[in-house]
């Protein structure tokens, strides 16, 4: 009998403890986010007498919501004759509320927005209070070594800096990262690295977050006039969790190895871009269409198209168009194309562009020629950007600050065969189903009638 009840309490002592553990990991990572889905804020800030500077809300969230379970919204107009309006959580119709925050300004006018998570309800300043929250942002596990901020909307430049307190306004950590926002800007992540904060005063990089007093995030709608931004998630990260990695297969179809040596190349996501869109992930996606990227969460590839591919093998030569924005001073793109189709970036002419530079944000046509004896077929690629020279002039390397890779699959010399299905017919029969399919190619013609007959499970009956 006591053997059965020390058998019994050792099991609870296991369940209690998973428990624990379990809500434990979990209160930790809610208490170091905010994902804007509680605690409604609508502001409005304009020229208007009594309103000439700043509106101020607060919101009181459930214990384990979020930092310090309050969070201070403050919107400041600037010049122009329409509202600035900062928005979190708000009521988008229907009943539905946005679980975003949202600032936004009218035509001509320019404007500020400042979020403060100290645990204070006070608005009658909108300086935090320093020493408020005490909270220790690196605790998690794998431990936390960033701040991560997912950016879904962002229609013209702007910045986003955010400031860490330790306790004084003296004594703080800060980080600027700036986005060049267009129409089809629809996802960045922005990972700000505990590192790489600034040090004034007595903040000492990562120690200092361990006891952070304040974290205050500050928007600048001073840029450009009539911008537009929307933000999903301000919150503590491993950097490890949001990483942008390529999709080349790692298999070609016969279960080879292909790429492998490439899987392990990633960046450390800052605002830099091929094209407009990126969303970070926490490992390689390798895939055989070079699509493994596009379909985990956010399809991002969208910075390099190869100009009709169907006519380079005529041609000698093939142009590619390539857009970086993002780009602060000059940046540098590094392209590889595997011509034979290898599995490697290693043959002649296969490092097709080497560190190219300028300055600021662009669009850029450029031809690449390949070696002799490149035939029709399926190619691969990849591209890379970085702020800095031979940084990312190798496919394979890792911990890029900054930047983003993309790979593609491209058919060069012609067309693909394509099979166009025309028609699909299940006739039943005692015991099977026949299944008819009529297909043609791409010129649409009959090619022929399969027939497969599936043998059904019989009822447990018979």
């Amino acid at each position: 009998m006591k053997k059965l009840l020390s058998i019994k309490f050792g099991l609870f002592f296991v369940l209690a403890t998973v428990l624990l553990m379990t809500f434990g990991i979990a209160y930790a990572s809610a208490v170091q986010a905010d994902t804007f889905n509680q605690g409604t804020q609508r502001l409005n800030a304009n020229s208007s007498p009594g309103n000439e500077t700043d509106s101020g809300a607060v919101s009181s969230l459930p214990p384990g919501n979020t930092l310090g379970n309050a969070r201070k919204a403050f919107a400041y107009w600037d010049a122009g004759g329409t509202n600035v309006n900062l928005d979190i959580d708000t009521n988008i119709g229907g009943g539905v509320t946005s679980n975003e925050l949202s600032f936004s300004m009218g035509s001509g006018t320019t404007g500020q927005a400042k979020v403060i998570w100290d645990g204070s309800t006070d608005v009658t300043t909108d300086q935090p209070d320093y020493d408020g929250l005490n909270v220790d942002l690196t605790s998690a596990n794998p431990e936390n070594d960033a701040v991560y901020v997912k950016v879904l909307d962002a229609d013209h430049q702007t910045s986003l800096m955010l400031t860490a307190f330790g306790g004084s306004a003296t004594n703080f950590g800060q980080k600027d990262i700036a986005i060049f926002g267009d129409g089809d800007l629809h996802r960045v992540d922005l990972v700000y690295r505990f590192v790489d904060f600034s040090e004034e005063g007595g903040w000492s990089n990562p120690s200092s977050w361990e006891n952070v007093g304040a974290l205050q995030m500050d928007i600048d709608g001073t840029i450009v006039d009539d911008l537009d931004i929307t933000i999903d998630e301000v919150g503590a990260r491993p950097t490890e969790e949001v990483r942008e990695y390529g999709d080349l297969p790692e298999l070609d179809p016969s279960n080879n190895p292909k790429y492998d040596e490439y899987q392990g190349a990633y960046h450390i996501p800052q605002g830099l871009t091929l094209g407009y869109n990126l969303d970070g992930e926490s490992g390689p996606n390798p895939s055989r269409y070079a699509n493994g990227d596009n379909n985990n969460d956010f399809d991002d590839e969208d910075g390099v198209v190869a100009i009709d591919p169907e006519a380079w093998i005529a041609d000698g030569s093939g142009t590619i168009q390539f857009r970086v924005n993002g780009c602060i001073g000059s940046c540098f793109v590094n392209g590889w194309i595997d011509w034979n189709n290898d599995g490697d970036f290693l043959d002649a002419n296969e490092y097709v562009l080497q560190d190219f530079s300028r300055a600021g944000n662009y669009i850029r046509s450029l031809t690449v020629n390949y070696p002799s004896g490149t035939t029709e077929g399926w190619i691969y690629a990849r591209f890379r950007v970085c702020p800095t020279a031979a940084t990312c002039n190798d496919p394979a390397v890792a911990g890029v600050v900054n930047g983003e890779i993309e790979d593609y699959v491209w058919y060069i010399g012609g067309t693909p065969t394509a099979v166009n299905l025309q028609s699909f017919s299940a006739d039943a029969t005692s015991n099977n189903v026949l299944v008819g399919v009529t297909m043609g190619l791409a010129a649409v013609l009959l090619v022929g009638f399969v027939a497969l007959a599936l043998r059904r499970q019989r009822h447990q009956a018979e």
